[in-house]
């Protein structure tokens, strides 16, 4: 008996340890997990997939694969190559066996072979479409081999004279239309009707208003003819990759560094982009920090969408696959550059099997096979229910998201629309902050607004009450107030502040005669100011706050404020030098401080109200904003004219030329910045030089 208890221990220590071991080669990935938060800041994360196997030719049983281009699945799941070195296309089960191997193919009884097939398809008939770039042509053929369709240049007079058709990626959306992407094509997809008749380009890419279109369309209008056909030709960016969703939504992707938006779309019928636009769909690394792998930037070269609406895009420069929902939001990042196990040295295409992400790698010859995680599984779970409207059921979930990654803000959110949704509108507004969700903060924070002043609506007659004899004792005191005239002469800083702002013409020009300004109140302003600007970045209502607070730089914010005012009074005196104006630069000074008052009180305003407003009251916000600017600038105006002695038309032009003066002097700086910064790289340069060769 006390035989067989020892077996019986050894064979569960046995059990645990290689059990353990298991578990261990799952988490011990050749790179570290990371997302990006709301900030665009990479923070650490649970991997979410992990290689569980990477096969070559031979391990497959079909011989080496040499250049593979492309990975299909269809909806039976089996897997389709583009083995394009070895012209020809392989076929796969779900469990990576083969099944048919297509070398030729059969054209009127005859078999011809392949010619380095491309981007593949397969349509739900089992139908076979392969780009043939060597003979300038799309083929579909059935499960057998046999040519059913061509596919080839369009006959329009759309296109130049020099267009040469160069298919890479083709496919097929429900009601038969092929769609056709095509090298040194900028205008989309060239779609056809299933006889190959040509249908229409369709859905493509934007071009990025950049300095440099803005320079060239400057200069067509300038040049002649001849050397406007010398000019950079500004054309959108070709796209790289596509794929359909079971809506008949084509996700592309798009694999160029000067692209910062719309790398990845989903686009409708129409070809128009239906993702979420805004600052926070960006997609790809977002920064260069500790996680980063390499000094690069992202470039899509192929992407994939799951039955679950999961986009899966694959990154050509980082080998990373990154990975959102339907609604572009990033869940996690996989994958990598190397030779080790689980990293490729050339990834070419993506595709999804169920869950199971499959990337090809052109360099090795391979397909690397990923997996969730059990994180990434709840994950899915979640993000699933969340995106069918299942709150409640989800909110569970998300917490145990949480267990995992505290760094998930999406997680959040879920718990904050959960709470919302029960009605527990204070709670919602803590965890849709935490998520960094401005919307979900907005309808919450609306909803509890509207709780408290219900609560509170008894007492709003007795303010109205206590309103009204206040408002009558002002009035009834400022009808005994000394005139207007008398004010002006005071040496009273806060009458005469309020006196700048109401009678502006009369209050310069008596600080001017009468010297009733105060030197600490211009002192005072400046600081003034320099703090609101702070508190406008820092403590402005989280719904309408867009600034990280981790992020403030002091000698910035001073840079755009202090230095930025004292520029303007330096090139206004010298500029009214030249324009016989009478105003010396400490009473130039003074009137540009005394003219910020409006603009100050509307920071603090602003900050202020912001507190307790809703999305839908940020005109009311931005009406704050806009009148203490355009109060300043008649300030601005007013004092300059009482200063110098000028006329309007004479003070408008004084206002021009500074600026213009400003922007120059800017200009001058940041000119010789750079020529210190080339300068002292040529001498760091000649300095290793010297330390290297001695």
């Amino acid at each position: 008996m006390r035989g067989w208890t020892k077996k019986l221990w050894f064979v569960i220590i046995f059990i645990f340890i290689f059990s353990g071991f298991s578990g261990l080669a799952h988490s011990e990935l050749p790179y570290d997990g990371y997302i990006y938060n709301s900030w665009g800041e990479s923070v650490p994360a649970p991997n979410g997939y992990y290689s569980s196997a990477s096969y070559t030719g031979n391990q497959l049983g079909i011989g080496n694969l040499k250049e593979p281009s492309d990975i299909f699945v269809d909806h039976e799941n089996n897997i389709f190559i583009s083995d394009t070195g070895n012209q020809r296309i392989i076929q796969l089960d779900a469990c990576f066996q083969p099944i048919k191997i297509y070398e030729t193919i059969k054209v009127g009884g005859e078999e011809q072979k392949l010619a380095s097939p491309g981007g593949i398809f397969v349509d739900e008939q089992q139908n076979i479409y392969f780009t043939d770039k060597e003979n300038s042509r799309v083929v579909k053929m059935n499960i057998s081999g046999e040519l059913l369709q061509e596919y080839r240049a369009p006959e329009t007079n759309l296109l130049t004279d020099d267009f040469v058709f160069s298919p890479y990626k083709v496919l097929v959306n429900k009601m038969g239309v092929v769609f056709v992407l095509t090298e040194n094509f900028s205008y989309g997809a060239i779609s056809y009707n299933q006889s190959g008749e040509f249908l229409s380009f369709w859905g493509s890419n934007r071009v990025e208003l950049t300095v440099e279109i803005l320079m060239n369309q400057l200069w067509k209008k300038i040049l002649s003819q001849e050397q406007k056909s010398k000019l950079e030709r500004y054309v959108p960016i070709q796209y790289t990759g596509f794929d359909i969703d079971e809506n008949n939504f084509i996700y592309t992707c798009t694999q160029n560094a000067n692209v910062t938006r719309e790398q990845i779309k989903k686009l409708n019928a129409l070809g128009t982009n239906v993702l979420p636009e805004g600052e926070e769909l960006i997609f790809g690394d977002l920064e260069k920090g500790y996680y980063m792998a390499s000094d690069i930037v992202s470039q899509f070269c192929d992407i994939s969408v799951a039955g679950n609406g999961l986009i899966n895009a694959l990154d050509y420069t980082s080998g990373r696959i990154f990975q959102y929902d339907q609604e572009g939001r990033l869940l996690t990042i996989f994958g990598g550059i190397g030779d080790q196990e689980g990293l490729c040295r050339l990834p070419t295409a993506v595709d999804n099997l169920d869950s199971t992400v499959l990337v090809l790698d052109q360099s090795k010859n391979a397909l690397v096979v990923f997996e969730t995680t059990e994180y990434m599984n709840v994950v899915h779970e979640a993000v699933s229910l969340y995106i069918e409207g299942h709150y409640q059921e989800a909110k569970e979930i998300w917490e145990k998201v949480l267990q995992y990654n505290h760094n998930f803000e999406f997680a959040y959110t879920g718990i904050g629309k959960a709470n919302f949704e029960q009605g527990d509108y204070r709670a919602a507004m803590y965890y849709f902050k935490l998520g960094n969700e401005r919307d979900g903060y907005s309808s919450a924070y609306r909803e509890y607004r509207a709780e408290i002043v219900r609560q509170f609506s008894f007492v709003m007659p007795f303010f109205v009450l206590l309103f009204i004899p206040a408002f009558l004792l002002i009035w009834k005191r400022k009808r005994k107030t000394k005139p207007a005239e008398a004010v002006g002469r005071s040496h009273n800083t806060v009458k005469n502040i309020m006196r700048t702002l109401i009678y502006p013409t009369s209050q310069y020009e008596d600080f001017k005669y009468y010297k009733s300004w105060s030197r600490p109140a211009f002192l005072i302003i400046l600081l003034t100011w320099f703090v609101g600007t702070i508190l406008q970045r820092q403590a402005t209502g989280f719904i309408f706050n867009d600034y990280n607070p981790n992020e403030l730089n002091i000698l910035v914010v001073f840079s755009f404020t202090i230095l930025v005012f004292l520029l303007c009074i330096v090139v206004n005196w010298a500029v009214t030098s030249l324009l016989e104006g009478k105003g010396t630069l400490k009473e130039i000074g003074i009137a540009g401080s005394y003219a910020l008052i409006p603009h100050i009180i509307s920071l603090y305003v602003y900050v202020l109200v912001s507190q307790f407003s809703v999305l839908e009251e940020k005109a009311f916000l931005i009406i704050i904003q806009y009148i203490g600017i355009f109060w300043s600038l008649i300030l601005v105006l007013a004092g300059l004219k009482s200063i110098h002695e000028y006329t309007v038309k004479k003070t408008i032009a004084c206002v021009i030329l500074t600026l213009i003066g400003v922007a120059f002097v800017v200009f001058l700086m940041v000119l010789m910045y750079g020529l210190v910064q080339q300068f002292l790289s040529f001498f760091n340069t000649i300095y290793h030089e010297l330390v290297f060769r001695g």
